[in-house]
């Protein structure tokens, strides 16, 4: 799911290369949440307005900006 999507969407950050997606932090409408990354959107639970969020430990964005 998130490997090829992703990587249209953020795959110009200089860090998109570096994001260990085994240890991506997932959240769904502000909850923790894991997908199964073989399935589809509908699959995984996701409807109209949930928001997807994930947080990529080891990487502090643009030169420290979310540290």
């Amino acid at each position: 799911m998130c490997r090829g999507a992703f990587a249209g969407i953020f795959g110009a950050h200089p860090d998109f290369a570096k994001i260990d997606w085994d240890k991506a932090e997932w959240f769904k409408s502000g909850r923790p949440w894991q997908p199964d990354h073989a399935k589809s959107l509908a699959e995984n639970g996701l409807g109209h307005k949930n928001v997807i969020r994930f947080r990529t430990p080891g990487l502090t964005g643009l030169q420290g900006s979310c540290s």
